[in-house]
């Protein structure tokens, strides 16, 4: 065999090394990107406990909605196939209404969908308040 070039060398460290680094980036892309992702269900389609978040999304079942003593709320979402209650310990949002669509993020227990956080969906036309003119 023959001996290599100093030149050579550094060019094949350099080579090494890079894909080394191109690895290592790959991999630890991998955990974000596959920690980030959150399955999206219906309730007819969550059947039994969650390990990982999951996202629920659905109508919020008229009447269901009861504030709980600590600022929390607890609702019931429906598909108009099946109905999960939900408990969410935050404030929820503004727009948070019966009849109105909404996501929540978390955990399925078999019983009760514990979510972390909570979506509403809204129309997008913004409109203002009729205000009556000043004089």
């Amino acid at each position: 065999m023959l001996p290599l070039k100093k030149n050579h060398k550094q060019q094949l460290s350099r080579l090494a090394l890079s894909a080394l680094a191109l690895v290592l980036g790959l991999i630890f892309w991998a955990r974000a990107y596959h920690t980030a992702l959150d399955l999206y269900l219906t309730p007819s389609e969550l059947h039994g406990p969650t390990a990982q978040n999951i996202r629920l999304g659905g109508h919020i079942v008229p009447g269901s909605i009861s504030f709980t003593p600590s600022g929390g709320v607890a609702f019931i979402i429906s598909d108009t196939q099946s109905q999960i209650p939900v408990i969410y310990a935050g404030a929820p949002p503004s727009l948070f209404q019966e009849g109105i669509e909404t996501i929540a993020l978390g955990h399925f227990d078999g019983y009760t969908f514990t979510a972390a956080e909570l979506f509403v969906k809204h129309d997008q036309n913004y409109r203002t308040k009729k205000e009556p003119p000043c004089f």
